[in-house]
């Protein structure tokens, strides 16, 4: 008899595998843990760079700096992802996932290993609600 998987195991397989990969190079120092309050993708003049805004107070103790005053006057906490510091593959998956939890809500953990900038993620996990 030929065993088959779904598409929906190996979704969750793949899901397992990336998710305990991150958790393995998770090294950086923490950014931020919160909800995502939004995303902005920008392209000027050459320089294209995901910013990821959070509340100021969901940043972490060590994040000194990734704070701007943006429209309003509102201090916010950001996080960066640099085109030119990671692979298409990974900014499409960290992407996706950020975009998921900005949708629904959930909890995110980004830390930072300070490649070119402190403020640039190596790292995006969904986290529980309750950590």
């Amino acid at each position: 008899m030929k065993k088959t998987v779904s598409t929906v195991g190996m979704f969750a397989m793949g899901t397992m595998l990336f998710l305990a990969s991150t958790a393995a190079n998770a090294s950086g120092n923490e950014l931020a843990l919160g909800k995502i309050q939004a995303i902005k993708i920008f392209d000027r003049s050459g320089s294209q760079f995901i910013q990821i805004l959070f509340p100021v107070s969901e940043l972490a103790g060590n994040a000194g700096g990734c704070d701007e005053t943006v429209d309003g006057g509102v201090t916010m906490g950001i996080a960066y992802i640099s085109y030119g510091s990671h692979t298409p593959a990974v900014i499409n998956m960290w992407l996706s996932a950020l975009m998921s939890a900005y949708e629904t809500g959930a909890v995110v953990r980004v830390t930072s290993a300070g490649l070119s900038d402190p403020c640039e993620i190596d790292m995006v996990a969904l986290e529980p609600s309750n950590l």
